[in-house]
């Protein structure tokens, strides 16, 4: 109840600003962007026609997941006015939408919030401590503080302009996406949780993994490692370091991988003597001149170039075991060449026809 007439006061505030009397003040008032309100109406059903101080205590006592991600045929959410009024929501999907500043400080029951796919260049959560769950892909953040939300188990940040991150109070993290930043190291000692860790496409140029002794999953494909130790990260089944600058790398620890993904380094040398669960593997790129697979049965996908000459070098490779070449997989056949050509005079003999027929008019 104290939370509510805080509210209300609030309410009393902005109307007196705005000249309107707090008693009359509807959801129309409270929610100017349309979308919005509708998904909000939604929820609180016959109450949604309720004003003033009943429809504030209405809002407060809306309750678990607030699902506003963007719908087809809706326009996006612009503006989250009224959202400091959802006071008991513990989950909030704003994802795919087009918003360019989010206040959420007053939403502390929050434990999931996912506002992936906007505009967003500042996100403050700083006040949402039970958060367990933070999404913020894909917008413009130039830096993310999660100090405070010492709960967080799942963090995705991909898809902005970080060039720093601090997750060394966020140690009961298990999973953590921060593809296509421009992170240049990260320090994840504290953060021994970890099972699933991707970094692909950033600028590291060195990390320390082996504190994640739990870990399962790790990518840092298109980075700038010139070594990584992976001996104690026993654990790992998926492990891709393509196009990096990788002179060695020892998986002999890894008798649990089923992915390895190496391609376009300078490595001389591969030992797989003991992964024998290895299904998938790619290592075309490097200055490999042999290549010994008897000690992979379960290999079924070996990723290879055409013109590689590590294929004429391969030992024990099973018949079971496809050869896929990736750049011959994208090269269009003759008959793809002819059908795009057609394809390409017909659309053009349409367009012509189409102005053709403007003009006799």
């Amino acid at each position: 109840m104290p939370k509510v007439l805080a509210l209300f006061f609030m309410l009393i505030i902005s109307c007196g600003q705005n000249a309107a009397n707090p008693r009359e003040v509807t959801l129309n008032h409270l929610f100017p962007d349309a979308t919005l309100r509708a998904v909000v109406a939604s929820r609180l059903g016959s109450r949604a026609d309720d004003t003033g101080e009943a429809l504030i205590t209405a809002l407060a006592e809306i309750d678990g997941e607030l699902d506003a991600h963007r719908r087809r045929r809706l326009p996006r959410i612009k503006n989250t006015g009224g959202i400091q009024y959802l006071t008991g929501l513990t989950s909030l999907n704003l994802a795919h939408n087009n918003l360019t500043r989010l206040d959420v400080t007053a939403l502390t029951n929050l434990t999931g919030l996912n506002v992936s796919y906007n505009n967003l260049t500042v996100l403050d959560v700083t006040a949402l401590t039970g958060l367990t769950e933070l999404a913020a892909a894909w917008n413009g953040l130039g830096s993310v503080d999660v100090s405070k939300n010492i709960n967080l188990t799942r963090l995705d940040v991909s898809g902005n302009d970080l060039t720093n991150l601090d997750i060394t109070n966020n140690t009961a993290l298990t999973h953590l996406w921060a593809v296509y930043n421009r992170l240049c190291g990260l320090d994840v000692s504290h953060n021994v949780h970890l099972v699933h860790l991707n970094l692909h496409v950033n600028h590291l140029i060195s990390l320390d993994v082996s504190p994640l002794v739990n870990l399962s999953e790790l990518s840092l494909s298109n980075n700038r490692l010139a070594q990584l130790d992976v001996s104690r990260n026993s654990h790992l089944t998926r492990l891709s370091l393509a196009r990096n600058n990788l002179t060695a790398l020892n998986v002999t620890n890894l008798s649990n991988l089923a992915l390895l993904t190496v391609g376009d380094n300078h490595l001389t040398n591969l030992n797989l003597s003991n992964n024998s669960h290895l299904h998938e593997l790619s290592v075309s790129g490097n200055n490999l001149v042999q290549l010994d697979v008897s000690h992979n049965p379960a290999l079924d996908r070996l990723f290879i170039r055409e013109g590689d000459r590590l294929r004429q070098s391969i030992s024990g490779l099973s018949e079971d075991t496809h050869l896929i070449h990736p750049l011959e997989r994208q090269r269009p056949s003759l008959i793809g060449y002819i059908l795009l050509i057609l394809f390409s005079l017909l659309f053009f003999a349409v367009i012509l026809l189409f102005i053709l027929r403007l003009r006799s008019k």
